[in-house]
């Protein structure tokens, strides 16, 4: 048990009264005078002046909050790719069922190629990932030279792949499109510091009418058949039986 000078020892706040902390708090409420009921202290912070303060414009946030991108921009953040001059995947998708809408309406040719590029990964072992952005908008702009800029559509699929929208477009005429993209690519060689390469394509095609009639279905052949061309060493074309 406890005498009375361990009691008083513990009472109050649970520790001894003439702590360091005890007397700073008295000497604290000694010091503040408290003011009159209904009066106005000062000392005390005013809340609807530093709200009317904090509510002023100043020159940090009209920075802030003024948009300095414009239109293009704009424009290019939403619907294209953030590497490449092509659409980005969402907004392709949005393209591409416009245009499998007018076809089944219209009953008129539509198709769609899948181009991979090859030896990917080695690229990237060389060059890393600046090098390898590159050598994707370099690409890309042979890409976009091969096709009609009035009514052919290219955009980003995945790391190493585009998808093209070809209009309007048989399967044999496809095919012309394809070997352009594939003769161009041969004839340039790309560079990057010490890094020089000649980029293989493989290019997979599916179409409406004849494999299917949806955009993800078109998509989902296209890219299987594609797949198959770099099975077999890439650098080719395959066009999918019906």
């Amino acid at each position: 048990m406890t005498d009375s000078k361990d009691k008083n020892k513990f009472s109050g706040w649970g520790h001894s009264r003439d702590s360091i902390f005890d007397r700073a708090m008295r000497s604290s409420q000694n010091n503040r005078k408290l003011p009159a009921k209904n009066t106005y202290d000062p000392c005390e912070t005013d809340v609807n002046k530093l709200l009317a303060q904090s509510l002023q414009p100043s020159i940090f946030s009209e920075k802030s909050t003024q948009s300095t991108l414009s239109p293009e921009e704009i424009e290019k953040l939403c619907f294209y790719d953030n590497v490449t001059q092509a659409y980005n995947f969402r907004y392709l998708m949005r393209k591409l069922r416009h245009e499998v809408y007018r076809s089944v309406r219209y009953q008129r040719w539509l198709t769609v190629m899948v181009v991979s590029i090859d030896s990917y990964l080695d690229y990237f072992e060389q060059v890393g990932f600046l090098g390898l952005d590159y050598l994707l908008v370099k690409i890309s702009s042979i890409l976009i030279g091969a096709l009609r800029k009035d009514l052919d559509i290219i955009g980003r699929y995945g790391d190493n792949r585009f998808i093209i929208i070809l209009p309007e477009t048989p399967p044999e005429d496809s095919l012309i499109v394809a070997n352009r993209i594939i003769n161009n690519l041969d004839r340039i060689e790309l560079q990057y510091q010490w890094f020089k390469t000649k980029a293989t394509v493989s290019i997979g095609i599916s179409y409406y009418p004849g494999h299917a009639h949806t955009a993800p279905e078109l998509v989902a052949i296209a890219d299987l058949v594609c797949d198959q061309v770099n099975i077999n060493g890439g650098d080719g074309i395959f066009v999918c039986p019906e």
